[in-house]
């Protein structure tokens, strides 16, 4: 065999194992997340078939994926588009969240307007504009007849 044994033994093998451990998987798990799971198998494979050999291998590690350029362009796309999908989740998700706050907010606002609705009488809405007019000073208070609301004046005879 001589010195073409790279040519001959481990250049074969590790092409048979990378295209057996690839072929399992999709192109996008292998140019994203299952990238160094196939990376491992291919390592622990060919370690196994070149020991056989007498060839000790000390690692390997998957540096560049030729995947066609309209492949990759669509994977690309594709993980885009998963992106954006979860960031108008996320985006609709904080959205409900805060038309559920300002609902109950709004919901706190009403029932307090209720309650003080309630205590409310003509009586004592009169006692404190009363008492709030009592704190200006210079301002001059013209009695008014409630049912034709002109202010009540004697005539002068």
């Amino acid at each position: 065999m001589g010195l073409s044994y790279a040519d001959k033994i481990i250049r074969p093998e590790i092409r048979g194992i990378i295209r057996n451990i690839a072929s399992q998987y999709e192109a996008k798990e292998l140019y994203s997340e299952k990238r160094q799971e196939a990376s491992s198998r291919i390592f622990s494979d060919l370690k196994e078939k070149l020991n056989s050999r007498g060839i000790v291998m000390e690692e390997a590690v998957i540096r560049n994926i030729g995947l066609p350029a309209g492949l990759t362009k669509a994977i690309q796309d594709k993980l885009t588009a998963e992106q954006e999908a979860q960031r108008y989740d996320f985006v609709l998700d904080k959205e409900k969240k805060e038309a559920e706050r300002k609902r109950i907010e709004a919901e706190g606002q009403r029932d307090s307007q209720k309650i003080i609705n309630e205590s409310l009488s003509n009586e004592y809405l009169n006692y404190l504009y009363i008492k709030e007019l009592k704190d200006r000073q210079g301002t001059i208070y013209v009695p008014i007849n409630p049912s034709s609301g002109m202010p009540m004046f004697k005539g002068i005879e």
